[in-house]
């Protein structure tokens, strides 16, 4: 059993008999700020209503309905995009408007960017052994008989490698437990999602950049986007997550979305280049069962050339280039991953068939009631709904053991 494993076994056991103190070998430091009020919220999107951008208000509100009352799902914050304007957004009561929320893994496609932007740079080559690259972390034998993971095998999640996601329990210094860890199969040959994969590609970022992920794209990603409003944890030594730990704005999430929609141009300037965006949104590898393949840091939709940034619980950014159209959600659903009710309730209403018009007659009574139910939504006045709680199962289709709150959606206002 790797060292990795046995922490986790020993802080599982300590857990479970109480014994919490010193248990962790982990260095832990709060780092989350208060939410930043006092920065101005930049470059908002405009808004129309749905029927001068095609769309009918009558077929949100249903889509909103049937989102708010499916006992699988607990929506947050709700935005749809068509034409580059906003033309539905709900607030699900205790969750307002223009506050950050965590992301998941919705934010390793902010990662698969900045990789983009260092190929663009001459910085880093996709072909890269990633041992190369961090030699000064291997020791003696893994120097001389560890295979080759590429910095591509990274992004389609095929390293191989063995530590993920609970190894980072066991240490502070995760960075050399991955490059020390055993692999599984060969490299670049089998879908293994691995969140630590994209810690990694952040950690490339700063052994290429001198920079933190963050402190990278700055000047590149947020500013030019008028992304001010956010916050990305570290790891005990200072890397970005990269994969996790990244607080965002629903609208500001929509803007990434929209960035790639645009081919990565934004105000004319061309943000991350264009190849990268077409590269990043093709399929490289067939996902798992029930999804519909994997890019670089990015998943594949149902509807055809279509794409999501895809993090746990529901954060997401779905992107239909042929709609011309951005759906973002923020959730804290009762399933983990892609495959899931949130996602196939979205897919209902907007089937590989569906096309829509150019522009719509305007339905002011249909407006007013779609602007009603998302001042109810809000204002937690709508008819009540028991929140979700999490299924067991992981990736499963079908996740057994399910189990329902019978708590109600608090009435108070919060923040995410």
């Amino acid at each position: 059993m790797a060292k990795e494993q046995i922490a986790v076994a020993e802080l599982i056991t300590n857990i479970i008999l109480g014994k919490t103190d010193g248990a962790s070998r982990v260095d832990f430091f709060p780092q989350k700020p208060k939410f930043p009020f006092d920065k101005p919220y930049e470059q908002p999107f405009p808004r129309a209503t749905p029927e001068s951008q095609g769309i009918s208000s009558d077929m949100l509100a249903d889509l909103l309905r049937d989102l708010d009352t499916s006992h699988y799902t607990d929506m947050h914050h709700f935005m749809v995009l068509r034409n580059g304007k906003v033309i539905c957004e709900a607030n699900f009561a205790p969750y307002r408007s223009r506050i950050w929320h965590v992301t998941h893994s919705m934010c390793k496609s902010i990662t698969g960017m900045a990789i983009g932007l260092l190929v663009e740079e001459g910085k880093l080559s996709l072909d890269e052994n990633i041992y190369d690259i961090f030699q000064k972390n291997l020791n003696t034998f893994n120097k001389i008989f560890r295979p080759k993971v590429t910095v591509e095998n990274l992004l389609t999640m095929t390293s191989g490698v063995t530590f993920n996601e609970s190894g980072i329990v066991s240490g502070n210094d995760w960075l050399t437990s991955y490059l020390n860890s055993s692999i599984s199969g060969t490299p670049g040959k089998n879908f293994q999602y691995n969140s630590l994969n994209t810690y990694v590609l952040s950690a490339i970022v700063t052994e290429r950049t001198g920079q933190s992920l963050t402190e990278y794209l700055e000047p590149r990603l947020f500013a030019p986007l008028g992304i001010t409003r956010y916050f990305w944890e570290t790891c005990p030594k200072g890397i970005t997550k990269g994969g996790w730990g990244l607080f965002l704005c629903t609208e500001d999430m929509a803007k990434l979305g929209q960035l790639y929609l645009q081919k990565g141009k934004w105000n004319g300037q061309q943000i991350i280049p264009e190849f990268w965006v077409e590269v990043s949104t093709a399929k490289h590898k067939e996902s798992i069962e029930g999804t519909f393949g994997y890019g670089y840091q990015l998943w594949m939709e149902a509807r055809p050339g279509s794409f999501e940034f895809n993090g746990m619980l529901g954060q997401n950014v779905i992107v239909y280039p042929d709609m011309n159209m951005v759906v973002v959600t923020n959730a804290g659903n009762n399933e983990l991953f892609q495959n899931c009710v949130m996602l196939n309730i979205i897919r209902k209403h907007f089937p590989r068939n569906f096309h829509p018009a150019d522009i719509l007659p305007e339905n002011p009574c249909a407006q007013t009631l779609l602007n009603r139910l998302t001042a109810e939504l809000e204002n937690g006045t709508h008819a009540p709904q028991t929140l979700p709680a999490l299924r067991k199962g992981g990736w499963k289709k079908n996740p057994s053991g399910l189990r329902r709150s019978t708590n109600a959606r608090p009435n108070t206002p919060g923040i995410t």
